[in-house]
């Protein structure tokens, strides 16, 4: 009896030390497995041409993860980036909950969750061009339904300037994530949401750093929102366009929001970025410093700029609310600068697309704002998608205190309202590529303008020319530049009451403008919208001769 209990517990010590021995070499066994199916997989990547690194994979069956230690993927084949630089790196990657079925049998890599220490990034604008999600096969797979990436750096390159600008990402997070990669097109990324705090991104060549405080990006729900962005330029605003060499708008400000709906991204031949609404305010100020040399350089207007993206886009509606734009410049030869503001801005704009071949359609921009604080300006600009048909732009200024133009006029043009109320202005004008005709109308009174420095200059050269007993040339370019100013505006702009009936002026101008194409569309504007006020005053008419004859008499005292 006790022989066949002993042999019975013996019997069933070898049973349990079989099963341990079993479950302890399978696992191990399946473990090999396991790793051997992910080292196969990323040889897959290194035959799409992916050049993969890592120090080691271990896999962890009493958490059900696996653990990459300095891994790194570049891409051999792709020189768009310019150097060969890492597409993907982290110090340590940990993925957990490791979908044993998706990786035997689908032979994809498939985690709950992937945690990546110091991960970085490289991409350039064409990463992610091809749809790839009618493929039959595919090389290599990833699914994650969480990836958290802190202290998340990424670098982008411009493959056709091979320019670099880089950005800092505090914590970031995906849902849904789904990267496939192919021998012979580019990687395909799908995720559901991308969510990132605290970010800093940096553009060196361009001298400005940005920061943002957070964005959330829901391709599932067709929105985009980003909150509070900080544009800084890295210079003041003399330094910079130093450091540049060349006259550019150096811009600084903050963007409160932008917020995007019924997005849609589609990747086809090329990227094309869709959205119902485009909504956002903006606080910016812009220099322009014009003592430096101007770099001549065709630029486009809006809709052949637009047409030329390498991206496609197609919005429906951009709202801006209530804004502020400022702008400033320092005209060689001037003191200090000047500068105007435009508070209270509102915009609509209507059917932005360079995705309709047929260009049957237009883009319609309204806006309205505060002049200086006070004058209310209104413009509508309607530009057809076919650009061999004229855009048309109309506006009116209205019901402004003309001295709030000092601090513009008196350091740039040297001129100073002393009084004057603009009802108001109105223009209404086509223009093509290089042309722009119309007409301007003004309605204003009580204006008088002084030009003070070159008028004190006049008469101290009359003045020093008539004590000095040698003759001298009363055509001296320099006293002709000089006065011919203060004889425009005291002959033609300055009413000095011939007639005191006349207390109101009312003009009409014809635009008649050539643009400079090195300059862009809202100076073409803003010169067509002036040519038509200097024909209001025939300024343009005035004959050389006619002032020399002019200064002739005034030398030798004739009336």
């Amino acid at each position: 009896m006790r022989a066949s209990v002993k042999k019975k517990i013996l019997i069933f010590c070898l049973i349990i030390a079989s099963f341990t021995a079993a479950f302890f070499g399978g696992r191990s066994i399946l473990a090999w497995h396991i790793k051997n199916k992910i080292e196969q997989q990323v040889y897959k990547l290194r035959d799409a041409g992916y050049v993969v690194s890592y120090d080691s994979i271990t896999v962890d069956w009493k958490t059900n993860s696996i653990h990459v230690y300095r891994f790194s993927v570049k891409n051999a084949i792709d020189s768009t980036l310019c150097r060969q630089e890492n597409v993907i790196s982290a110090n340590f990657i940990a993925g957990h909950g490791l979908n044993l079925r998706s990786l035997l049998v689908k032979r994809h890599l498939s985690f709950d969750k992937l945690v990546l220490d110091s991960p970085r990034i490289a991409i350039n604008e064409k990463t992610f061009i091809k749809d790839s999600t009618k493929r039959r096969t595919r090389d290599f797979v990833i699914f994650v339904k969480t990836i958290v990436l802190p202290s998340l750096q990424v670098d982008y390159f411009d493959s056709r300037s091979c320019k670099a600008g880089s950005g800092y990402i505090e914590t970031a997070s995906i849902r849904d994530f789904k990267l496939a990669f192919y021998t012979d097109q580019p990687l395909f990324l799908d995720v559901r949401s991308f969510e990132a705090d605290s970010i800093t991104i940096r553009i060196p060549h361009e001298f400005y750093t940005i920061t943002i405080r957070a964005i959330a990006f829901k391709p599932s729900l067709g929105t985009f929102d980003l909150d509070s962005m900080k544009i800084m330029p890295q210079y003041d605003k003399v330094a910079f366009g130093r450091k540049k060499g060349f006259e550019i708008d150096r811009i600084e400000g903050t963007i409160p929001y932008i917020n995007l709906s019924g997005l849609k991204i589609s990747r086809g031949d090329s990227l094309t970025v869709s959205a119902t609404t485009f909504t956002t305010q903006m606080f910016l100020r812009v220099f322009r410093d014009k003592r430096l040399p101007f770099k001549r350089k065709y630029k486009n207007l809006p809709i052949q700029a637009l047409n030329n993206l390498p991206v496609g886009v197609s919005i429906k509606t951009l709202l801006v609310n209530k804004s502020y734009i400022a702008y400033e410049e320092h005209v060689d030869d001037a003191d200090s600068s000047g500068s105007v503001y435009f508070d209270n801005l509102y915009a609509t704009i209507r059917n932005i697309n360079n995705t309709d071949y047929t260009r049957r359609g237009k883009t319609i921009l309204v806006a309205h704002a505060d002049f200086m604080g006070q004058g209310d300006v209104r413009v509508r600009a309607i530009c057809p998608w076919n650009t061999n048909i004229r855009q048309r732009v109309r506006g009116t200024v209205r019901n402004l205190d003309m001295k709030k133009l000092n601090q513009m006029l008196e350091p740039i043009v040297q001129l100073r309202v002393e009084s004057g109320h603009l009802k108001q202005l109105s223009f209404d004008f086509t223009s093509g590529p290089v042309h722009s005709r119309g007409k301007v109308e003004l309605d204003y009174s009580g204006l008088k303008l002084l030009s003070f420095k070159d008028q004190d200059r006049v008469e101290k050269i009359l003045k020093r020319k008539n004590r000095r007993s040698a003759n001298q040339d009363p055509d001296d370019p320099k006293l002709r530049k000089a006065a011919l100013k203060t004889f425009l505006i005291n002959t033609f702009i300055i009413r000095k009451k011939i007639d005191d009936h006349h207390v109101d002026d009312k003009r009409t101008g014809a635009i008649n403008f050539e643009r400079d194409q090195a300059r862009s569309v809202f100076n073409y504007w803003w010169k067509s919208v002036f040519t038509g006020v200097k024909s209001a005053y025939n300024i343009e008419k005035v004959q050389d001769s006619k002032l020399t004859k002019l200064l002739k008499k005034k030398h030798k005292g004739e009336p």
